[in-house]
């Protein structure tokens, strides 16, 4: 069984949202502010990260 065109499609939009979602991400753990990357690490331990959202901790 083969699986279809439109699925893989599927498959790498999803892929790409992810990946665009993980860039502000990876640009903080990146810099050189240590409090900025302790909450990108925290960031991609939390399940409900949005990017661009602000949450109140």
């Amino acid at each position: 069984m083969d699986i279809p065109g439109w699925f893989a499609w599927l498959a790498l939009a999803l892929a790409v949202l992810q990946a665009l979602g993980l860039v502000p991400v990876v640009h903080r753990l990146r810099g050189l502010d240590a409090s900025a990357q302790f909450q990108a690490r925290l960031d991609l331990l939390d399940d409900r990260y949005v990017p661009g959202a602000r949450y109140w901790t």
